[in-house]
């Protein structure tokens, strides 16, 4: 029998905004930051640009905090 903390959403699908842009991707890890607050390493299924068109900035993982970003993101499905 394994044991998983329910704050640790490892595999959930996730979807949301993130500066703004809309994401898909899947929560790789999660972790207890220092003051108690829930922070996801998302690995995103389509790659995101948080440049321009001149100043491409392309991100294939994010970070997404449970309390702060609270309004910015939805956990589609949960994994076992």
């Amino acid at each position: 029998m394994t044991f998983k903390a329910d704050w640790d959403k490892t595999g959930t699908k996730i979807t949301g905004k993130y500066y703004g842009k809309p994401y898909t991707g899947i929560i790789e890890t999660s972790r207890v930051k220092h003051g108690g607050d829930i922070q996801y390493r998302v690995r995103l299924l389509d790659m995101i640009n948080m440049g321009d068109e001149i100043n491409q900035d392309w991100r294939s993982t994010i970070l997404v905090d449970r309390e702060s970003d609270k309004e910015t993101y939805q956990l589609i499905e949960e994994t076992a």
